[in-house]
């Protein structure tokens, strides 16, 4: 078992997870918006814990963190290897966070992207758990394109 934290210095987890290979174990402690989009889109907008394990080839699980204190196993199965799903998977896992779309009304700005109908936007921090903010040293601007 090796941890890969993540700090304002290293790459998000997942694209230290993009780098794993097909059959490479994995297990992911995180905000469940950020492993959500891949396989549990009933959580993509929540900002709660979530654990999910398993191989980018093949399957992987996603368990939600409900209480203070959780406990859970970690089990790994030999599963057949889909480069299909592999490549998904990283392919998805790649995507920077200005360029994530969810379904939702409106801006959610504690979790990463965007909802579907905005075509891109700038002048905004990456999400932070209160929010997210923008600066006028570093843009005059924020933009949103729907």
């Amino acid at each position: 078992m090796e941890p890969l934290p993540e700090s304002e210095y290293s790459a998000p987890l997942r694209f230290q997870l993009a780098d794993f290979a097909p059959r490479d174990n994995f297990v992911w402690v995180d905000r469940c918006y950020k492993m959500a989009q891949l396989w549990a889109p009933e959580l993509a907008l929540s900002t709660d814990w979530c654990v999910s394990q398993g191989q980018l080839g093949g399957q992987q699980i996603v368990q939600h963190v409900d209480k203070t204190t959780w406990q859970g196993k970690t089990a790994f199965k030999d599963t057949v290897i889909d480069m299909a799903r592999y490549k998904g998977n990283v392919d998805t896992l790649k995507i920077v966070d200005n360029d994530i779309r969810y379904k939702a009304d409106s801006f959610i700005f504690n979790v990463a992207g965007a909802p579907e109908e905005v075509k891109q936007f700038s002048g905004i921090s990456r999400p932070e758990s209160w929010g997210r903010w923008s600066n006028a040293q570093l843009g005059d601007e924020v933009k949103i394109e729907y």
